[in-house]
């Protein structure tokens, strides 16, 4: 039992600093699907309902798009495997 909890505890710290660092970031997370709207330069992840777009300095993360963006029809799913 005394071992028990710190491997849960790591485990825990270690599943949350891997989450964490997606939103962070803005990047995707890995082994994951997206949707990428190139003409807008815009990628939507189905999972966590929010969309990824560079606002001129960084990646942003927001569950809406500013009206200057328009997404249209033209999506493409993406699979993301990396670091």
């Amino acid at each position: 039992m005394k071992t028990l909890f710190p491997l849960i505890a790591v485990i825990s710290i270690l599943a949350s600093c891997s989450s964490s660092r997606s939103s962070e970031t803005g990047y995707p997370d890995r082994s994951q699907s997206y949707y990428y709207y190139p003409s807008a330069n815009v990628y939507y992840d189905g999972g966590r309902h929010c969309y990824m777009y560079n606002n001129g300095r960084s990646w942003v993360t927001a569950s809406i798009l500013p009206n200057s963006i328009f997404i249209g029809n033209d999506r493409v799913k993406v699979f993301y495997n990396g670091p």
